[in-house]
Order: structure tokens, then sequence, then C-alpha cells
């Protein structure tokens, strides 16, 4: 059942059209559908603030500028906050939050959110010696979309729209710190109303129990108490009561789900004349309640004056995205915004924004970058860099605007995406670990005693994910029918229960003893010599000799399994690679252990799958040689683009094609930054 909003915009200044997806175990009555409905999209006013002589004075000390007084509802500015962190990652001194007439939250801000010591560990990821960075002319490739993803570029570098140099992925521990560090947030954040509805409708056992089991542990606690203005206890005031200042939850825990996969590392650099439409037009990272945060590393004052804009769409229309609907009258009233402005006389580009107003938008709040500084605002809410002139654009990230941009889910993370949450733990923890962010190595197996257990435990810490002992791989708990059965030994304790994957009876530790000696086998002569091992050739690994232990019986490469092949080719005689992880035929084909197979379709060329380079990799009876690009073939990589469809109706369709014309011009000039 839907309850959508329309995407009419509305003659007051409303910042939210609300929507909600509801789900039932049942099908409900029409007359509960519609009083669902009714309750789900009734927005919550608050009276706007005043901008009294005392009000501007507070927010004239804060980290949070106002450009639209009539939208904001409430407020908190300069409020301290006591930490203690015994683990010296956590230094948070002070906060601010503001929130719209609809009760819902514009942004946060932590000052001194890191512990000195713990800064120079997240600049050591973001800088190291091991850390990939884009150059210009890639970041300028990848914005413009003027020759798709270069080759090469596949899991090596971030592909979405960020205007300047990036590196991709934010290490696994750095996002993990940041999390603790907003747990002393969780309550307050958690009051806007679009969070209060997702959590009305979780199953009571989905918060009950942590989305990550350490936030339980007692190692791993930290202790804060807020302070009110008059530096005493802060209680009952602004509408919260005592629990939102403590350590009280509605759920079990931090509630916070970080984007593994889509959290990157940045610096503004792409200079104004070559930023498209797209990219002067404030945006949304998503539609579902979640959150979206930017910390700043760089330590220079003179990027003070940048920051992070939230934003009415053009016209006085909504400031929160929540359904498609709005989103594409967004899309048609961008374009006719584009259109008056050329009709005016006006440029065709217009750049960064730098003023509280362009054609496109109206600025609601502005929240100034500042070094150890983190701001927190709902993905929902339309929002877009400040960057006040071309002085502050720098392609050298250890001079610019440097700064962590990462993305959450709350309670639930998204089990229908077609990349998990559990997946993303799984390729996280293999290719980044604090300052080896190199993507040269990500495609890592692990493959000792340590590094097994070590996987083993970062997945199951996480609910809802559990740890496939013979693949080695974390996968969605919904997906464990992919690990195949295999029960326990007496030595594990007795055969009355399934090792596949890790879970209620078993734990890390027992997948060790389990491999045993298939864990320590390091090549494929020696894991198929060794009774009771297989070799896995498209994942260079050795595991137990079971059915589906490998994920196709062409990989699989072991002595008395039927349908195995029992002599390994010195192709995959090496251990330590997994050509599963190469997304593209460019990457896979360099790899001396991998080769790519095609379909013979020539439309999906590109996005076939990367094996490991043997005889019958891509098939026992494929004879058609010009599919398969290494040695084995004759195939050559295709030209790969990345199309981003737009899900729009056809009207809309009329103005995009108008609205987008920029992106495909000027393909020729891509001079260096």
């Amino acid at each position: 059942m839907y309850c959508v909003g329309h995407s009419k915009r509305e003659q007051t200044p409303l910042s939210v059209q609300h929507a909600a997806v509801v789900q039932f175990h049942s099908q409900p009555t029409m007359t509960m559908t519609l009083i669902l409905c009714l309750l789900l999209t009734a927005t919550t006013f608050v009276t706007s603030l005043d901008p009294d002589e005392e009000t501007l004075a507070k927010f004239a000390n804060g980290p949070v500028e106002i450009h639209k007084w009539a939208l904001i509802g409430r407020s908190r500015i300069n409020r301290r906050v006591e930490m203690n962190d015994p683990l010296g990652i956590c230094c948070s001194t002070n906060y601010s939050m503001v929130w719209d007439v609809d009760d819902e939250l514009i942004v946060l801000a932590m000052d001194n959110v890191f512990c000195p010591k713990h800064v120079e560990i997240l600049r050591q990821d973001a800088l190291g010696k091991n850390r990939r960075w884009e150059t210009s002319q890639q970041a300028l490739d990848r914005v413009m979309r003027t020759a798709g993803n270069p080759p090469g570029q596949d899991n090596m570098f971030y592909q979405g729209n960020f205007p300047g140099v990036t590196a991709w992925p934010v290490d696994y521990d750095s996002l993990m710190s940041l999390r603790r560090c907003a747990g002393a947030f969780m309550n307050l954040m958690m009051k806007s109303e679009m969070f209060t509805v997702k959590r009305s409708l979780l199953a009571p056992e989905v918060l009950e129990i942590p989305v990550f089991a350490n936030d339980e542990v007692e190692k791993l606690k930290l202790s804060w108490w807020h302070v009110g203005e008059n530096g005493e206890d802060e209680f009952e005031e602004d509408g919260f009561d005592e629990e939102d200042d403590m350590m009280v939850m509605d759920t079990v825990g931090n509630p916070l789900i970080p984007g593994l996969r889509d959290s990157f590392w940045a610096s503004a650099s792409i200079p104004a004349a070559r930023l498209s439409r797209m990219h002067s037009t404030p945006h949304t990272d998503g539609q579902a309640p979640g959150l979206a945060s930017v910390y700043t590393l760089t330590n220079d004052t003179k990027y003070e004056a940048c920051g992070t804009t939230w934003n009415t769409a053009a016209f006085n229309g909504p400031s929160i995205v929540h359904n498609i609907e709005v989103q594409e009258g967004n899309v048609v009233e961008t374009a006719l915004a584009q259109i008056h402005a050329l009709e005016n006389g006006e440029a065709a580009d217009s750049g960064w924004l730098n003023t509280t107003e362009n054609r496109f938008t109206s600025v609601i709040a502005l929240a100034r970058n500042k070094f150890n500084r983190a701001v927190f605002y709902p993905q929902s809410r339309l929002h877009t860099a400040f960057i006040g002139n071309e002085s502050f654009l720098n392609s050298d990230p250890s001079k610019g605007r440097l700064t962590m941009n990462t993305f959450w889910e709350v309670y639930e993370y998204d089990k229908n995406a077609p990349s998990t949450f559990c997946d993303g733990v799984d390729f996280l923890t293999r290719c980044s670990r604090r300052g080896n962010s190199n993507m040269n190595d990500s495609a890592r197996i692990p493959y000792d005693f340590t590094k097994t257990l070590g996987a083993c435990k970062t997945c199951n810490v996480w609910r809802g994910c559990a740890f496939c002992p013979y693949s080695k791989e974390c996968m969605d708990d919904a997906k464990k029918g992919y690990c195949p059965k295999k029960y326990g030994t007496r030595r594990l304790g007795g055969e009355d229960f399934s090792f596949s994957p890790i879970g209620k009876h078993t734990e890390c530790e027992n997948t060790v003893e389990y491999l045993d000696v298939c864990d320590k086998l390091t090549t494929c002569s020696g894991c198929v010599n060794h009774t009771g091992c297989a070799w896995c050739a498209n994942r260079g690994m050795c595991t137990r000799n079971i059915k589906g232990g490998c994920q196709s019986a062409a990989e699989h490469f072991s002595k008395g399994f039927e349908s195995s092949t029992q002599t390994c080719p010195p192709e995959v005689e090496k251990t330590n690679y997994n050509c599963r992880f190469h997304n593209i035929c460019d990457r896979c084909v360099a790899s001396t252990h991998c080769q790519w197979c095609s379909t013979a379709d020539p439309n999906d060329r590109g996005f076939s799958r990367c094996v490991g380079q043997y005889e019958g990799a891509c098939g026992r009876d494929v004879e058609i040689k010009d599919i398969i690009g290494g040695v084995f073939g004759t195939g050559q990589c295709p030209v790969w683009k990345n199309k981003k469809e737009q899900n729009v109706t056809l009207a809309s369709k009329e103005f995009i094609s108008f609205y987008n014309d920029d992106v495909e011009t000027d393909s020729s000039s891509s001079s260096e930054l």
C-alpha cells in the first residue's frame, strides 16, 4: 500500500511534502488504509522562529547561518556537550541544531568532533601514501560524462557526480569512528518526523536487536552529557525530555548504518565554467529516511568561507523530496527556470552556488566548513556545496577543501538494493584498513587464521549479516541459502546443526577450526593435493572440498570430486586474487590471473563477468572465442559508457532533453585543471 503526497507546489512556503510507504503482513481494510495514509501524511507544524535580537545574537556566534527565517521552526545553537571516550576517539565540545516549521531536521553541526590523535589517523586515511586520488582529468571526465568512466576506473574510483577530485572508499574504521561520535546526538536527530514514522513501521524485534552488536560491549561505550545554556544539566527544554540528553533510545544501540560503498573523500576542484546545470542545482542523496554527513578535515581557515547549504527548489518549491512525484516536479521546474533565465539573456551556466539564491534555488540555511566539524542532515533534503569563488578550488586534496562525505541508513538497511550492506562489509573490510586503501590490493581474500577470524567477526556484529566459512564472504542473512550446507562434526558440537553460515550454533572460531589446513594453503596444487580441500580458481582461494564450496563447477579444482578438474593450470597457481572483484573488462584482463567472459549480445558486452584465467572458465561448451577477453580468447574490451536512466514522465522528458544538453557538449576540450 502506498500513501503518496502530491507534488504540486504549495502557495505557502512549507518545506515538506510528506509521503510514506507502508508494508503490512496482512491485508488491511480500505478504511484502515485511508486512516493510516491520513495519519502518516499529516504534518506537524511549529511556529516560525522569531529572529529577534536575542536569537540573532545566538546565531551570530554559531556555525549555522539562516537566510529564510519563515521556514525555521526550532533551534539549539552552540550547546555544550561533555564527552568521555575511553578510546580517545570522540572529543565533541559543542553542537548546533536547526529544524524547519514541519519539525524536520535541517542540520546538526558538531564541533571538535575527534580527539587530536584521531584526527591524524583520519588524515592518514585521506592522504596516506597508499591512498589513490583521481587526477584532475579523471574527475573532469567523470563529471562531464564525456567518455564514460576511463579505462580501469571500475573499482578504483568514486563514480558519482561530485564536482571535484575524490578518493574512494573511506576506510571502514574512519566511518565507524564518525558513527561512534554521532551517537551522542541520535535521540535529537531521530525525533524528526520522517524517522519517527519509519520507526513506527518497523517490526518490534527489529528495534530490540542492536544494529551493531558491539554497541552493547562495555569497553566500546562512551558517555556524554548535554549542558544547557546556563551551564546546568539540560532537561525538558524546547519540547525535549530527560531522555534526549542521556544514553536512552527507543532502539538498542546506535541506529546508524554506514554507506560503506557510497562514502568518499573529496576536494572541490571543477571550475564553474565546466559545471553542468545539474551541478548548479540543489540535489538530494535519496528519498528514503536516512542521513548524510560532511566532515571537514582541512585546517586552512580560508575554507571557512565555504560550506553546505540547505535549499528550497525553484519558485519556493519543497525543500525535502520524499517521493518520485516531487522529484519529477522539481526536474520540470528546474528546466523551466533555465529556460526563463536564457530568455532573459542570462548566461547558460550559473556555476557554483556562491550567493543566497540563483535561478534554481534559494538558501534556507548555510553551515560553514571548519576544521574538525561534521554536519549531519536528512538525505532527502535539498542541498549543495557553497563555494565563494574559484580560489577555493584545488585538485590537490592536501591543500584543498578536504571533506569526508558519508551516507547513512537508519534502523535497517535496504535488503532489496543491488549491492546490500553486507556485501559492502565484505568489500570494505578487504580493500581498506587505515591508510592502506590501495585498490590494487582490494581483491584480497582472507587466507589465514587471523584474517579469516577478523573477517568473520567484522561481518557477524552487524544485524542481518552472516559469514559463509567456505567462500569467506559476508552475506545478507536472507541470502544464506547461497552458502553451502555442511553439518557440524562431533568435534564442533555434534551433527544436529547446520554450519552454513556462521550463526546461532556456531561462532567465528569454528570457521577457522573447520577450514583447518585448507585455510592455510596458498597455491592451487598444494590445495588440490590435500585431502578434503578444493581450489576456487575465480577467487584464488582454498576451501573445503564440498558441493558449492566454490561458486561454480568450472572453477572447482580438487581430487575425488565428480564434477571438478584435478590438475591445476599454471594461470591459477598463485593465491590471493579475486577475479570476481573486477566490474569492467579493462581491469579484468589487466590482471595476470583473470579473463573477461562476455555474452554474444553486443549491447551487454560491458556488463558480464570476470573469471579466473583457465580453459573453460567462461563455460565448458563455449566455442566463440571473440567473446572472451584474455589469453583463451580473442575478444576486445568494449567501450563502456556510464549512462544513467532518468525515471521521469514523458511530459518531464521534453524539458529534460533541453536541461541536459550541456552534459554531452564540449567533450573535445578536457584540459588539465
